[in-house]
Order: C-alpha cells, then sequence, then structure tokens
C-alpha cells in the first residue's frame, strides 16, 4: 500500500474532500463510499453529514453532493469500494490537518501528486 499525506490547509485556503475527489476525476467516478466522519466543523450541510447512517454506501455524485466544498471533514474515514466490493481507495481526514490517502492503484496516487507536490509519500507492508 502507498500513503500519500496532503496537508489540508494551505496558507487560509481549506482543501475540501470534494477537491481531492474532483482532482482523481474518473479514476473515482465507478466507486461507492462508506462515509465515517466523528467530527466535521459547523457550516451548511453538516446535519446530513451528521444524520447519515453509516451502513449506506453512496456513489460518487451523492459523496461529491454531501461534501461540498464548504464543508470541513475534522475527523473520518471515506472508504472508496469497487463494483466487486473490493477496497480501491481508503481517504482518512486527520485533525482537519491533513488528508492520508491509501491506495495500491498509483494512477491515483500520481494524480494527486501532480495535484498537490508538497504531498509526501511512504510505502507501507501490510494493514492499513
Amino acid at each position: 500500500m502507498t500513503l500519500l499525506s496532503i496537508n489540508a490547509w494551505d496558507a487560509e485556503t481549506y482543501l475540501s474532500l470534494a477537491e481531492i475527489l474532483l482532482v482523481r476525476g474518473r479514476i473515482v467516478l465507478p466507486l461507492q463510499w462508506d462515509l465515517h466522519v466523528w467530527e466535521v466543523a459547523p457550516g451548511p450541510g453538516v446535519e446530513t453529514i451528521d444524520a447519515l447512517d453509516p451502513s449506506v454506501s453512496l456513489n460518487t455524485f451523492e459523496l461529491l453532493h454531501l461534501v461540498t466544498p464548504c464543508v470541513q471533514i475534522i475527523d473520518g474515514v471515506i472508504e472508496g469500494y469497487d463494483s466487486k466490493g473490493a477496497l480501491v481507495v481508503l481517504i482518512r481526514a486527520v485533525d482537519s490537518t491533513s488528508w492520508d490517502v491509501e491506495t495500491d492503484v498509483m494512477e491515483l496516487i500520481q494524480t494527486l501528486k501532480d495535484a498537490y507536490p508538497e504531498a509526501s509519500s511512504v510505502v507501507e507492508d501490510g494493514a492499513r
């Protein structure tokens, strides 16, 4: 597994989950998402995320509808699965300071590195 850590803040601008997903474009479109958010900053649309049943999977468009660029996820895990139910990507919000992205799909990692050159990567052995 490769782990890529991306700063969630650039000066005073927050990098939202929606922006990360949109950078990946076609790669993430067919995925189904499980959203486990433990803390989100107050703001518009937060009530919907708080009320979301964690057992409900969302397609990419449904997820993007929930996590608009104004939604700041502080702590949570977002898991993207392919049509066979295999985990493709795991995105972790870390204290609203960074996004950790884990995947074996090097095209995803490279796309993010191209968009966020300050991101740091680590190759992991084994578990997530």
